[in-house]
C-alpha cells in the first residue's frame, strides 16, 4: 500500500520559505506558476501575502532523509557574504560620489526642491497636486536622456 501524498514546504527549491515550491510539487505543476498566482493574489486584493504567511506557519517543512544536511548554507555564512557584497557596493558608490558628479547632482536637486517649496509658500506657484508626480517623472526622464546624449 502506497503512502498518501503529503504537503510539505520544499527545502530544495525554496525562495522564501518553500511554500510555493511545496504546493507546486504537491499539485504536480511548475513552481513558477504557483509563485505567479501568489503575486497576482497580492496585486489584486493583497490576500496573497496573508495566505502565504498562514501557509508558511501551517505547512510543515519537508523532512530530511537520514544523514542528509540541509541544502541551504548556514545563516552566519549567508549574512557574512551579504555584508561583504554590501561593503563592496558601498565602496563603489563612494568612489563615484568622490568624482564630484554625485555630490553636484545632489546639490542641484536640493536647490531645486528648496526653491520649489519656497515659491509654493510664497504663492507664486500654483500647481495641481496630482500633476507633481508625473512632472517629476518627466523631468527625471529628460535628465537621464540628456546625460546619455552627453556621453
Amino acid at each position: 500500500m502506497s503512502q498518501p501524498r503529503r504537503l510539505y514546504r520544499s527545502r530544495s527549491d525554496e525562495q522564501i520559505s518553500g511554500v510555493c515550491a511545496g504546493l507546486a510539487q504537491y499539485l504536480g505543476v511548475e513552481p513558477v506558476w504557483v509563485r505567479i498566482a501568489f503575486v497576482l493574489l497580492t496585486l489584486i486584493n493583497g490576500a496573497g501575502i496573508l495566505l502565504y504567511i498562514i501557509l508558511a506557519l501551517v505547512i510543515p517543512k519537508e523532512p530530511l532523509e537520514e544523514g542528509q544536511d540541509s541544502p541551504k548554507p548556514d545563516m552566519e555564512q549567508t549574512l557574512r557574504e551579504g555584508a561583504q557584497n554590501l561593503q563592496e557596493r558601498a565602496r563603489e558608490v563612494s568612489e563615484r560620489m568622490q568624482g564630484g558628479q554625485g555630490s553636484q547632482l545632489l546639490g542641484w536637486a536640493l536647490v531645486v526642491v528648496g526653491a520649489w517649496f519656497l515659491l509654493r509658500q510664497l504663492g507664486w506657484i500654483r500647481v495641481d497636486e496630482d500633476l507633481i508626480f508625473p512632472l517629476l517623472l518627466i523631468g527625471i526622464g529628460v535628465l537621464v536622456l540628456l546625460r546619455r546624449a552627453g556621453r
